[in-house]
């Protein structure tokens, strides 16, 4: 993705991305190119609204964070 090789060539050294884990390519792409990704926004309903069966369940989100060593997880308001 070419906006995040543009941050990285800007000197930035780390990214936060959103709607973990529905988009999990920027993510892997950022480190890819050597940029840290070490928190993301979450879809707020996972946690609030457990039995809303349109968004993964707080327990797989945690899973897949720890698997993508992600370990800030934000709740945008």
């Amino acid at each position: 993705m070419g906006t995040l090789k543009a941050v990285k060539e800007m000197g930035y050294k780390q990214v936060e991305s959103y709607e973990f884990p529905k988009y999990k390519q920027p993510i892997e792409v950022a480190m890819d190119i050597g940029l840290e990704v070490r928190s993301t926004h979450i879809t707020w309903n996972s946690v609030f609204h457990p039995e809303d069966k349109t968004v993964p369940p707080f327990a797989k989100v945690l899973e897949e964070a720890q698997a993508a060593k992600i370990k800030h997880l934000v709740i945008p308001t």
